[in-house]
């Protein structure tokens, strides 16, 4: 039985380098040191907010469960794989 990655890690926070600002939908990430550009789609954009806001990885999943009426274990493998795509590029510390 394979381990989901969202229970080894409690928290996500954004690093300070990284700037954000969504406009018509749209979330952009902009990586200061290195100048690399991320676009995040709408709920992508809704995941990088909360995390912004500080709230743990079992409370982001919840919250996108219920606000966008998704089953948690769909939100859940959606949140890994985002969660390991921003981690991978640098723009985030894992705790």
């Amino acid at each position: 039985m394979r381990s989901d990655p969202l229970d080894a890690i409690q928290r996500v926070s954004p690093l300070p380098h990284v700037v954000s600002v969504t406009h018509e939908g749209e979330t952009i990430l902009l990586d200061a040191i290195t100048s690399r550009y991320f676009r995040l789609n709408g709920t992508g954009g809704r995941i990088w907010s909360l995390l912004c806001e500080g709230m743990e990885l079992t409370a982001v999943a919840a919250t996108m469960a219920d606000e966008y009426g998704v089953d948690l274990n769909t939100i859940r493998a959606d949140l890994t794989k985002l969660i390991s795509q921003i981690s991978a590029a640098g723009i985030v510390a894992c705790s």
